[in-house]
């Protein structure tokens, strides 16, 4: 019997040199079969990512594909509790991820790769894309002279995308392990296009001008990257009256941000308590994406109604903060001195409704915080108030 050493690792140009052939083969039909036609639903996820080459992206989207709405305010019916509109006043991103083969291509190459495969097993993997935008205001809108004694007017356009895996934390059943990273670029300044949205839409709705855009953060390119870990823990389940049975986990995380955007580290523990708990690591928002690493066979998936309610405790330490710090290259550049620790909590509400292969859902929460920069006693900005709320709109397709 002739001994056959073993295969050495592939390496990342040879697996790009597999993807290139794959797209060779589909650009000439009948000269090639795509492997992944020939493999059985039983087959692991390590050997259909081995085995079958990157394909065209709908052939790739084995799983579900989300498209994510979120919008955040510091008023309107996101956050009835407030009627200022300063501070991080509007933000909106537009997300869509799904579950393609070249996510778990990567997965070898990625950070803490194999230190993850041996304590907790082979991981699912996603991919997501991320268009966002969010705008920064004083609390006084009217003065269009600067006003030192209170945050710059800012506007922050960024594009950008992430890669997350998801797997049995420690090979339990009843806990889990998530991780996600994040890379976006964007511009900071007048081409965010933060002033034309805030004039346009006090134009129109709400009948007053915001004077000060001239002292904005001037166009700067922005470079922002995001690393977060979570852990769930399923803690019990009992019954509630009219309710009935409801589920109840536990879910830490911690995180760093690391750019010319925000450099903090973080960490916080969701509760939360609901029937029929998704596969994800608690609601997402704009600087917290949610997770997109779930696996669910639509034939067996449960339809109708789910819900969950939940409440977050957290905080971090903040080394730099553009929106108050000023401007990475501009000096002098509108700034204010921010704290360094900052406390948030925050509470809220999802539902959602599985129709087939399609699931609709809806999160809203407010988020409270503590003041992110030192206002001056007395000062306009000295109001005492911090919060925004976030609502997320969903639409998931099961393949």
């Amino acid at each position: 019997m002739t001994h056959h050493p073993p295969a050495p690792r592939r390496t990342l140009a040879a697996t790009l040199a597999m993807l290139a052939l794959s797209a060779a083969a589909h650009a000439q039909p009948g000269t090639a079969e795509d492997p992944s036609q020939h493999l059985s639903t039983d087959t692991p996820a390590t050997d259909r990512a081995t085995t079958a080459p990157l394909s065209w992206l709908p052939d790739c989207a084995d799983a579900p594909m989300a498209l994510r709405l979120y919008w955040e305010n510091d008023g309107a019916f996101q956050d009835p509790l407030d009627s200022y509109d300063r501070g991080y006043t509007n933000g909106i991103a537009l997300t869509l991820d799904h579950q393609p083969l070249w996510a778990q291509q990567l997965l070898d190459y990625m950070p803490f790769a194999d230190t993850f495969s041996q304590n907790h097993g082979r991981p699912n993997t996603a991919a997501g894309y991320v268009l966002g935008q969010q705008i920064f205001t004083p609390r006084n809108l009217l003065a269009a002279a600067p006003l030192p004694g209170d945050r710059p007017y800012a506007g922050y356009l960024y594009g950008g995308v992430y890669w997350q895996r998801q797997a049995d934390y420690q090979r339990r059943d009843d806990a889990s392990v998530f991780d996600h990273f994040e890379i976006n670029l964007g511009v900071v300044g007048d081409s965010s296009l933060g002033e034309d949205i805030q004039t346009w839409v006090h134009d129109n709705f709400l009948g007053d001008d915001p004077n000060g855009w001239d002292n904005q953060l001037r166009d700067e390119f922005a470079y922002q990257f995001y690393y977060r870990r979570k852990w769930r823990f399923d803690t019990g389940a009992f019954t509630l009256p009219v309710l009935g049975d409801v589920e109840t986990q536990l879910i830490p995380q911690a995180g760093i941000a690391i750019g010319s955007v925000h450099r903090y580290a973080e960490a916080a523990l969701t509760a939360r308590v609901g029937y029929r708990l998704p596969d994800d690591f608690g609601p997402g928002r704009i600087n917290d994406l949610r997770s997109a690493t779930a696996r669910q066979d639509p034939a067996t998936a449960e339809q109708g109604w789910a819900w969950y309610a939940w409440l977050r405790v957290g905080g971090r330490y903040v080394e730099h903060n553009t929106f108050l710090d000023g401007s990475n290259h501009e000096d002098p550049s509108p700034s204010i001195d921010k704290e360094p620790f900052i406390g948030e909590a925050q509470f809220g509400l999802a539902i959602s409704y599985q129709d087939g292969p399609y699931t609709l859902g809806l999160t809203w929460g407010i988020t409270f915080h503590t003041d992110p920069f030192d206002a001056p006693a007395g000062s306009n900005a000295d109001d005492g108030t911090r919060s925004y709320g976030t609502v997320t709109f969903s639409l998931t397709k099961r393949f």
